[in-house]
């Protein structure tokens, strides 16, 4: 837990988070560019310390009257070691930026947890709204499998996440109802 404690703040006053600015600030790419060479700046020192943040979201980056972004709220964070992985929770980041496999119950993870946030928030900042506003674990894998794609099978065999059986029913729903429609056009 030490890395944790090696991540400080500045003297600088925060103004607001990045879900308090205007969302017509990031009309520009280029200011949509600078905010994520930031955060990825942000999730590439606290990965080098060992740090997993674990719940990157909009209300956690701070931004203060020079434009420089800060990532805040270590709440969740957690010390992690790559080479010798320790069993951690699955309940951690906000649904709406919570990797998949972390709802499909993984409890062995790393750096991959902060980068699908990151790259939520990206999509939210090209949107000029969330992309993935579920309610629940179940439309929340919905809404990534409908933008992303839904892993197969085998994939999730290998896997071996605990809650893959949510996806497998899915899977075959969907097979079956390919193949009823196949049916019906042959008339």
């Amino acid at each position: 837990m030490s890395a944790i404690k090696n991540v400080s703040a500045t003297g600088r006053t925060v103004i607001c988070n990045i879900h308090q600015q205007s969302i017509d600030i990031f009309q520009a790419f280029d200011e949509i560019k600078c905010y994520m060479k930031q955060l990825l700046s942000g999730n590439e020192h606290c990965h080098s310390q060992s740090v997993l943040h674990r719940d990157i979201k909009g209300s956690n980056l701070l931004i203060d009257n020079h434009g420089v972004l800060k990532i805040g709220d270590f709440g969740l964070a957690s010390s992690y070691d790559p080479e010798h992985q320790q069993i951690m929770t699955s309940q951690v980041v906000t649904l709406w930026y919570r990797a998949p496999e972390l709802i499909l119950g993984a409890t062995h993870y790393g750096v991959g947890v902060d980068l699908w946030s990151t790259g939520c928030i990206l999509g939210e900042l090209l949107a000029k709204k969330p992309i993935l506003p579920g309610r629940t674990e179940v439309e929340q894998l919905y809404k990534i499998f409908r933008l992303c794609g839904s892993p197969s099978d085998e994939y999730l065999q290998k896997t071996k996440l605990p809650h893959a059986d949510i996806i497998k029913a899915e899977n075959k729903l969907k097979t079956m109802r390919d193949r009823s429609r196949e049916c019906a056009s042959r008339g």
